[in-house]
């Protein structure tokens, strides 16, 4: 078991230690759950808070910050499975915050927030239980191709809106086919979101245009808010199941905040492009990585 750790309970089918390259107790047939205060070294300590404020910062800018949270945590040694519920408690508190900013622009989405709220909070809460279903060391090899994914869908996110966006000018539906069409699609993202969640956002925008909306601030603040749903009830589960990694999470935290602060006044200095650029080829970069990890 990880040094200072303590087994709290066993059950179910054993897999890989909450923090990677250190000692573990196999016992057959059972699922060995740790004591989530291990504190991380000063040297991982540092690199996990410089993350927070990175990621806050890009987040405030242009997103795409759990690209760089998530590699983080999975690099100073914790877990995959649990350095991905790490990571949603920890940008958590920043996305219930920026809903609330977006506060009197959802004042006028008050038709259709009530039923997206819902999905969200249904679809988040069976991707968050698949991950707990997900043994370890499949979910360490679904990394790779999980990150492909969403960092796919970040580079060519605004391709996909805009594409989305000429085909449904072009193929005109009715508003209750574009409502049970959405919905369908906010519930698959919604569960993509509890279980994964990089790239979620800009899948959500996607499904939006579906709905038929255009207004880019009404969007992005049904973006955040639904996004905020998922993650909320993904991080009720992850708490519950005792899967968090404490002292990573609250360092991220805490430099996410610092990161988001001062994010917040750069984004009036420093192109948003420019950040997206540099947030693909971190994206791309670390995406090689976890294949490398995972196939060498």
């Amino acid at each position: 078991r990880p040094c200072g750790a303590r087994i709290l309970r066993v059950s179910g089918a054993c897999e890989t230690p909450f923090l990677e390259g250190t000692a573990q107790i196999i016992v057959p047939g059972a699922r060995i759950q740790y004591d989530a205060l291990m504190f991380p070294s000063l040297t991982d300590a540092i690199l996990i808070f410089a993350s927070g404020i990175a990621a806050g910062a890009i987040n405030a800018v242009a997103g795409g910050g759990t690209f760089i949270a998530f590699p983080t945590l999975v690099f100073t040694g914790v877990s995959p499975l649990v350095a991905n519920a790490t990571c949603t408690v920890a940008v958590w508190p920043a996305a219930v915050a920026s809903t609330y900013a977006y506060r009197v622009q959802l004042k006028e989405s008050r038709k259709i927030l009530p039923v997206m709220l819902s999905i969200g909070f249904i679809g988040g809460a069976i991707g968050a239980m698949l991950l707990l279903r997900t043994p370890e060391k499949h979910f360490s090899a679904l990394i790779p191709w999980l990150m492909l994914l969403a960092t796919t869908v970040f580079i060519f996110g605004k391709n996909l809106n805009r594409a989305l966006g000429h085909f449904l000018g072009e193929h005109p539906a009715s508003q209750r086919v574009r409502n049970l069409s959405s919905y369908t699609l906010q519930m698959a993202v919604a569960i993509y979101g509890g279980y994964f969640g990089a790239g979620m956002g800009i899948l959500t925008l996607a499904v939006l245009q579906v709905l038929g909306m255009t207004h880019i601030h009404l969007m992005n603040a049904l973006k955040i808010t639904i996004g905020a749903a998922i993650n909320t009830i993904a991080v009720v589960i992850f708490v519950l199941a005792e899967i968090v990694a404490w002292p990573q999470a609250i360092i991220m935290l805490l430099g996410g905040i610092v990161g988001g602060y001062w994010g917040a006044h750069l984004s009036l200095k420093v192109s948003p492009e420019l950040v997206r650029r540099l947030v693909m080829l971190i994206a791309i970069s670390t995406t090689i990585w976890f294949f490398i990890k995972e196939y060498s």
